[in-house]
């Protein structure tokens, strides 16, 4: 259970969660899913030689945007935006299923299996996957009155002197533009929360991540800065840095040097042939595996950690018990 707590530092309780294997797991899988769903979009659009180092990029860097160099600027938009789509689908599916096994764990101490969770997720799939068109209409509609304001106000004299009289307006459409844009960004880690959680449906569940927002920036804000800069910080360690397999390289042959032996564990397979060629693949096939491993743990971390927030912000401001989970739907 999570703890009261009368002081204004008690929300960075998020980083009090637990570790769930499941979870870890779904992230897993959330990571092989996009690669190779980001290497056959590669593949396909005749980039097939460094399809798997482009989509190995786009994890690095948690989703972000990767330039396909020599692909035609048509084919590089066609990958990001399938890319974009896949990556929604499956935080709208992986991305419930890891925050109903967490916030079981956290709530009541309970296990939930990976059929249990993927099975809730995909109930309540519709919810997630509608929630970029949920945001995208209000903005389109702000963005619309913005661009039919201002083929008015192109009018010579009499549109000018209009554009300054309901210049007020065309700013608090483009604040709403603003605010509406920031809510999403943050609200990315607390509406599967609140899907998983209270199983709301979409602009229920993003009017309660924007309250919440609303309610506690500062504390949301703050609390997002602290997990990315952790998160960040081991992500370069553990991964960009691979500190694991450095200390394993330093620690396996402490004594003397063997080459062949170190270019075995590093899974080096350059200029070895037969047993040594077999083993080295061995050896990196488990290396893949753990790396594979290490990146759903951060992704079950960052997806804890949102679970984690959420639940603080409904005890602080709707003063809901942690133990009240939606059931399954029927």
């Amino acid at each position: 259970m999570i703890a009261d707590s009368s002081s204004h530092f008690k929300t960075f309780r998020v980083l009090w969660f637990p570790i769930s294997v499941n979870a870890i797991l779904l992230g897993a899988a959330s990571i092989t899913l996009f690669h190779l769903g980001t290497t056959l979009l590669a593949a396909l659009a005749g980039d097939a030689a460094s399809a798997g180092r482009h989509s190995a990029d786009f994890l690095g860097h948690f989703l972000s945007v990767v330039q396909l160099d020599g692909l035609p600027p048509s084919a590089e938009l066609f990958i990001f935006s399938t890319q974009c789509v896949l990556a929604l689908a499956l935080w709208s599916l992986i991305g419930v299923a890891i925050c109903r096994v967490l916030a079981l764990r956290i709530c009541r101490d309970e296990y939930c299996s990976m059929r249990d969770a993927l099975g809730y997720a995909w109930r309540v799939r519709r919810t997630g996957i509608l929630f970029p068109l949920a945001i995208a209409l209000p903005m389109l509609v702000l963005a619309g009155f913005n661009a039919l304001a201002g083929l008015v106000f192109q009018i010579p004299w009499a549109g000018w002197l209009l554009s300054a009289l309901l210049l007020p307006l065309t700013l608090l459409a483009s604040l709403l533009l603003v605010i509406i844009a920031i809510g999403a960004f943050f609200s990315l880690g607390l509406v599967p929360a609140s899907i998983a959680i209270e199983r709301r449906g979409t602009y229920d569940s993003i009017g309660k991540a924007f309250n919440y927002l609303l309610a506690r920036p500062l504390v949301v804000i703050a609390n997002a800065t602290l997990v990315g800069g952790l998160l960040w910080i081991l992500f370069d360690l553990f991964i960009t840095r691979g500190i694991v397999g450095q200390v394993l390289q330093l620690s396996a042959t402490p004594f003397f040097p063997n080459e062949t032996y170190e270019a075995i564990l590093r899974g080096q397979v350059d200029g070895l042939e037969g047993f040594q060629w077999f083993c080295a693949q061995l050896h990196h096939l488990v290396m893949v595996l753990f790396d594979v491993l290490l990146r759903g743990l951060f992704v079950s971390l960052a997806l804890g950690a949102s679970t984690a927030l959420f639940l603080v912000l409904r005890r602080d401001i709707d003063g809901l018990d942690e133990a009240e989970l939606a059931r399954e739907p029927e």
